[in-house]
């Protein structure tokens, strides 16, 4: 049987131009498919524009689904399209080339608009193809203070005689008008509006939380770990910069090599267990940073530490300044313990993620030491000119050397502990 929520009557039932801000997976695109099909049944078309094929062809699908429980007979179904053969009215999914809404004549989708390249040309190209009747409808969750979306937005609000009527749904909007009860009914399952709410906030940053689900541009800079969470967790005992001759629980090592001014940092976390709370905490027991020292010399200082033998894994950045360390301990230790990594956008995604669920979660603890808590402090997920995300941290003579060798620590801990932490994505 098919449903729709308010929210997406709303959308269905608005026939004008629309700038729609929206949180992630509330069945938007759904109720698209829907609204081209009673467009198409009304004569007229719709060029749906999606950042990628595999999202054209998911609409197409949809709108097939749709056309098949209408029982609409001579029904073309491609692909990337479909048409109505009794009064030949189309729906058309389109490539975020610009080039391909010219020529056309109907309604257009632009659908997650602010993750489009060429945002200026797409809506150049689209906004003449509704010259004769039809309507723009610009669709996405935020990317950016840089967004075109965004700057749209903006205007429109601020316009009293817009051309755009704004719609906005946010997850909260959205589980209040029944989106959490409608597919935990999918799935079969009884949840709480809370717990369903709860589940997904788990599972993403608070930058992306705001953007994604709430429909707000996060701040820029919006920092991975705040200085009160950091003041929050730190240890009750010193951290010594060595490994004491005894035995430990397991042991995480991660490190950051810099470069000779900037520092190399070996962090070394515990694995340990609570009973009280029932759940698995990391407790640092070891940081050694080095500073303007020659490589060979590094190797030997770290060469004595990482060789203790409760040390499970470590992970150690293979950068162009790393490789001649990292080297040397695998020669030293094999690939059972030592573990080479080698930095990327995604990688830094995953390491800030993982380290902002272990301060969240108060499953790691911290020294009282200014220069390392303006490190770990300082990384930030920032936008660049074009809105890609990027990472970016550093004080003084550090370029987040502390914060990345305590997130490789804790990604040696999540990849390869017996048993996993709680957070784990």
């Amino acid at each position: 049987m098919i449903s729709f929520l308010p929210y997406q009557l709303e959308y269905i039932r608005h026939k004008s131009n629309l700038i729609y801000e929206k949180s992630r997976q509330i069945g938007v695109t759904y109720a698209a498919a829907f609204k081209s099909i009673l467009r198409a049944l009304d004569k007229n078309d719709t060029f749906y524009v999606a950042q990628d094929e595999k999202s054209s062809k998911n609409f197409i699908s949809l709108c097939s689904f749709f056309a098949k429980e209408f029982e609409i007979p001579e029904v073309e179904v491609t692909a990337l399209g479909l048409t109505l053969g009794g009064n030949c009215s189309k729906i058309v999914a389109l490539t975020s080339n610009p080039r391909t809404l010219r020529g056309k004549t109907g309604s257009v989708i632009l659908d997650e608009f602010a993750f489009h390249l060429d945002q200026d040309d797409l809506l150049a190209a689209a906004v003449p193809v509704t010259t004769w009747g039809g309507s723009l409808e610009i669709i996405s969750t935020h990317n950016g203070p840089n967004s075109v979306f965004y700057r749209m937005l903006l205007e429109a609000r601020e316009e009293e005689d817009s051309s755009y009527k704004i719609l906005h749904t946010d997850v909260y909007d959205a589980i209040s008008q029944g989106l959490a009860q409608k597919i935990a009914k999918t799935r079969g399952v009884e949840i709480s509006d809370d717990a369903f709410l709860k589940e997904i906030r788990s599972k993403i940053s608070s930058f992306a939380w705001e953007q994604e689900y709430e429909c707000k541009i996060a701040s820029e800079g919006s920092t991975i770990v705040g200085m009160e969470s950091y003041k929050g967790l730190l240890s009750k005992h010193p951290i010594p910069d060595f490994l004491e001759d005894r035995d430990y629980g397991e042991l995480y090592a991660g490190i950051d090599v810099g470069r000779t001014k900037n520092y190399t940092v070996l962090w070394i976390i515990e694995k340990c267990y609570n009973d009280e709370e029932d759940k698995i905490y990391y407790k640092t027991v070891c940081i050694k940073w080095i500073q303007n020292m020659d490589l060979t010399k590094q190797t030997k200082i770290l060469d004595k530490i990482v060789g203790h033998k409760c040390i499970v894994k470590c992970a150690i950045d293979q950068g162009l300044f790393g490789r001649s360390i990292s080297d040397d301990l695998l020669n030293a230790y094999g690939k059972k313990v030592i573990i080479p990594i080698g930095f990327s956008n995604k990688l830094e995604a995953e390491l800030c993620e993982i380290t902002r669920k272990a301060v969240e979660y108060e499953q790691i603890d911290f020294p009282d030491n200014n220069l390392i808590m303006h490190d770990i402090c300082s990384m930030r997920q920032t936008y660049t000119n074009s809105g890609n995300i990027r990472y970016e941290g550093g004080v003084g003579d550090s370029h987040a050397d502390f914060f990345y060798a305590l997130a490789l620590a804790i990604k040696m801990a999540e990849q390869f502990a017996k048993k996993k932490l709680m957070f784990a994505i």
